[in-house]
């Protein structure tokens, strides 16, 4: 049985997995807030509400709540792909070739509050298809220049190291055959 402080996160989750399974997903939205609220060390709440989001054609705030929700359960199969799927959608193909590629690498760790089947042989194509998109979107998106901070990632290493540093780093990798000077020099101009 579960304490009684969790009882009401846990009504409001189940209560939006209903709303969304009837089609409603303005109120599974609704009631998937409500039992992030409720619960704020939950992390499948935040998933579910990523979900949801994505059916609305919210991708970025999508993208937000997934990334709660791999903050709160680091290693989580679901949230990495609804990251990474979420982060597709809004354009951040830098995120989403992180998250994928972590999914990929994780495939069908759970969390450790939550259960669950690991990925099929199909689901696992799916994966690397989306994670083939988004290379494939952000070698374009790198080859017309918007790759400077567009295609830069969110989290991680890159997200912390200066525009300069990941500009250098990038260049040193890069298909765009520039030298670090030469994105210097773009970078400040």
């Amino acid at each position: 049985m579960l304490p009684v402080n969790e009882q009401p996160a846990q009504q409001a989750l189940q209560d939006g997995y209903l709303a969304a399974g009837a089609g409603d997903f303005e109120a599974a939205a609704r009631r998937f807030r409500a039992a992030a609220a409720l619960d704020s060390r939950a992390a499948r709440p935040r998933e579910a509400l990523a979900q949801i989001l994505l059916e609305l054609g919210e991708p970025a705030a999508a993208a937000d709540e997934a990334h709660a929700a791999v903050e709160l359960a680091p290693g989580w199969t679901a949230a990495l792909l609804t990251l990474g799927r979420a982060s597709l959608n809004a354009g951040r193909f830098a995120d989403a070739v992180l998250s994928l590629r972590e999914a990929l690498a994780s495939s069908g760790r759970a969390a450790p509050e939550i259960s669950g089947p690991c990925l099929d042989a199909e689901e696992l194509d799916g994966v690397r298809d989306d994670l083939a998109r988004a290379q494939a979107l952000l070698l374009q998106a790198r080859r017309r220049r918007v790759h400077p901070i567009a295609a830069r990632p969110s989290r991680g290493p890159a997200a912390r190291a200066t525009p300069e540093q990941y500009l250098a780093r990038l260049c040193c990798v890069c298909c765009c055959r520039r030298t670090s000077a030469s994105w210097s020099s773009t970078a400040r101009g």
